[in-house]
């Protein structure tokens, strides 16, 4: 199915936003 990769990659994408935000807070 196709829809792995897309959640795989939102998560990854929310990780890599979760820690960018938490850098430029702290």
């Amino acid at each position: 199915m196709a829809l792995a990769p897309l959640v795989s990659s939102m998560v990854i994408a929310r990780e890599a936003f979760d820690a960018m935000f938490r850098h430029a807070i702290v």
